[in-house]
């Protein structure tokens, strides 16, 4: 990513693979099988606000710290785009990144390659 600022997890777009990243923000809070239920407990519209999240029953009797509740969040704020075209002459390909930042998508990086 382009800066070194903290990285908040998007709890809407986390996969149930990935479950075990939640339960890196507080081991001693969100075991894995909680981190997993509390994803399969996930609205199909996704948490509306970090504070449904956090309130969801999965986490009921869990202490979670501030500076812990606040590596959440519901939207994203960079995107990576990845396109390829196949044609007879061959194949064209590109990766995008974005970021979305006040209202605006901005174009951070967007990287080529050629295939035979």
């Amino acid at each position: 990513l382009p800066d070194h600022e903290a990285t908040v997890l998007n709890v809407n777009t986390l996969q149930p693979a990935q479950a075990p990243l939640l339960g890196m923000l507080a081991p001693a809070q969100i075991t894995p099988d909680r981190a997993r239920a509390v994803l399969a407990s996930r609205p199909a519209a996704g948490f509306g606000s970090v504070v449904a999240f956090w309130q969801s029953p999965a986490f009921k009797g869990a202490v979670i710290p501030a500076e812990v509740a606040e590596q959440a969040a519901v939207r994203s704020r960079f995107f990576r785009l990845e396109a390829t075209v196949a044609g007879q002459a061959g194949e064209v390909g590109q990766a995008t990144l974005l970021e979305a930042r006040d209202g605006r998508l901005q174009l951070l990086r967007r990287e080529w390659r050629m295939g035979a």
